[in-house]
């Protein structure tokens, strides 16, 4: 088996396009299983995860008796097209891989395709040509790819959000400029992202790329100056091109790669990178990925990064004449001001200053006991509702003052609850007794 790199990335999705453009091309699909194989503990199931939008008999049915007749990719989508809709599209994720029996498949620093017996473990579907010999298999051990029946790729997602593609598509200076500008993140996670600025670049292209351009994965998108950006450019296009060439076979990539050096993560004495000055390999989280840096090499941003603006607030809206002013105790409204000046704010009430109410029109917040004592002796009339500074209220009737509600909204006094707060929070002022009365004085008055 041929050695190849880390997880399947835009090289190793170019090679198994080309494997199966080279090996498959023309062929008529005889038989179709989308049932799991390879002896393991779901054989016999289908994996509604790898296909994550189907079953396993729309698959079967959709796919036999079709012929493949072209083999396209974008990013690390791999779009199988045959001689009618739907077609095939697939995703490698992190350890998928299509198979073909007999021959050599790919093998990865991070996992391994077992190809011993066939079919292979791991296999979430199985096609078999009409030349009887060739079948074609698609494992993934760890689930993470996906298989999709699309009518219109190129419409659909998720081939449709995908950036342009980093070797069809040639990332140029311009339009590099142009988008980091506009963002303010992590070089290598905008180089991650597969939507934003390029599609096909993975964990180890973005640290090769990055390395061979001497930027830190860290440094920020819109700090990076011109000379930055074009090293970038050209760093992207030489990997890209570079590891295409070779077929993905990682022992031929050139020798002054990152790429040899970084699978060393731990080991102080071989995780250098020779012919650079401290080439020392340092690991940071960048992106959600681990990334490998050399930090005596790779610079951050040469530009500072833009201010940002901070939104400036609103100025509050003064009252226009003939409207209302905001309530302040019981508000008022502003007459019109035919001079065009300024609005006058409403009159606050008076401290102490009680104000009378009728029990429906108004009901008052509460006070607190000392506000009561100052206002129990006040002189109310009957039936009416005294309201003082803060709403203290007070209920009257023929008697003086019958008793003051302390801490208890007037609409609590029409409740059942009234006597309870009444009991708890109010006093009972009982008018005084008349002066005893001799009994000399009521022989005079003829008692």
């Amino acid at each position: 088996a041929i050695e190849f790199t880390e997880m399947p990335e835009l090289p190793e999705v170019e090679a198994a396009r080309r494997l199966l453009e080279q090996h498959c091309l023309g062929r008529t699909i005889t038989m179709c299983n989308s049932l799991e194989a390879g002896g393991h503990a779901r054989t016999g199931e289908f994996d509604s995860i790898v296909f994550d939008d189907t079953d396993a008999v729309c698959v079967d049915s959709k796919l036999l008796g079709k012929a493949l007749i072209g083999v396209h990719r974008r990013g690390k989508q791999l779009w199988l097209e045959l001689s009618s809709p739907p077609h095939l599209l697939a995703h490698f994720g992190m350890t998928g891989a299509f198979v073909i029996k007999g021959i050599a498949p790919v093998q990865y620093q991070e996992f391994k395709v077992h190809d011993a017996e066939w079919p292979p473990r791991f296999t979430k579907l199985q096609l078999t040509f009409d030349d009887g010999v060739k079948m074609l298999a698609f494992c993934d051990p760890r689930r993470l790819g996906r298989l999709r029946l699309r009518t219109t790729p190129q419409s659909e997602e998720p081939w449709c959000s995908l950036a342009p593609d980093a070797l069809l598509h040639p990332l140029d200076l311009g339009r590099a400029q142009e988008k980091l500008a506009t963002t303010s993140c992590a070089i290598k996670a905008l180089l991650l992202d597969q939507s934003k600025l390029i599609s096909g670049v993975g964990n180890w292209v973005a640290d090769e790329v990055l390395f061979q351009a001497g930027i830190h994965p860290e440094a920020v998108s819109n700090t990076l100056s011109e000379a930055q950006v074009g090293r970038l450019c050209t760093s992207l296009h030489d990997v890209v091109s570079i590891a295409v060439g070779v077929n993905a076979q990682a022992n031929e990539f050139p020798p002054t790669w990152l790429f040899h050096y970084r699978w060393a993560k731990g080991d102080k004495n071989t995780a250098k990178v020779p012919g650079v000055n401290n080439g020392s390999i340092s690991w940071l989280t960048v992106g959600g990925r681990t990334s490998a840096v050399v930090l005596a090499h790779q610079r951050k941003g040469e530009l500072q990064a833009p201010a940002v603006k901070k939104a400036q607030r609103k100025p509050k809206e003064k009252p226009v004449a003939g409207d209302f002013a905001a309530e302040s105790g019981a508000g008022e409204m502003l007459p019109p001001d035919p001079a065009g000046k300024q609005a006058r704010k409403p009159k606050k009430q008076p401290a102490l200053e009680a104000t009378e109410c009728r029990a429906r029109e108004l009901s008052p917040p509460t006070v607190t006991a000392t506000k009561a004592e100052k206002l129990k002796r006040q002189p109310v009339a009957d039936g009416v509702v005294v309201a003082g500074e803060g709403g203290m209220v007070i209920a009257a009737t023929k008697q003086k003052v019958l008793r003051s509600v302390m801490d208890v909204p007037l609409s609590a006094t029409r409740t059942a609850s009234r006597k309870r707060a009444v009991k708890a929070a109010a006093f009972v002022e009982k008018p005084p007794l008349e002066p005893p009365v001799s009994t000399v004085s009521k022989r005079k008055r003829g008692v």
